[in-house]
């Protein structure tokens, strides 16, 4: 039987939980969850996680990743 990470007390069958990542378990009440960011797909197929929106390249990559526009 499982037992939540935070209270140590058994996960009930009518238990409100949150499974993590690498299969911890929680009760829902015994931890806080944040939006971490957004899910990413390119032609319906998931690519990756993000915590941030679009952004201009120039703020996320470095000097040489990127073409500079010349005015």
């Amino acid at each position: 039987m499982k037992k939540c990470e935070a209270c140590g007390e058994h996960i009930e069958e009518y238990d409100k939980i949150i499974l993590t990542d690498d299969g911890e378990v929680y009760h829902e009440d015994c931890c806080d969850i944040y939006n971490r960011g957004y899910v990413v797909y390119v032609d319906e197929c998931f690519v990756g996680e993000t915590e941030d929106g679009a952004t201009d390249a120039w703020v996320l990559l470095g000097k040489d990743q990127y073409k500079e526009v010349k005015e």
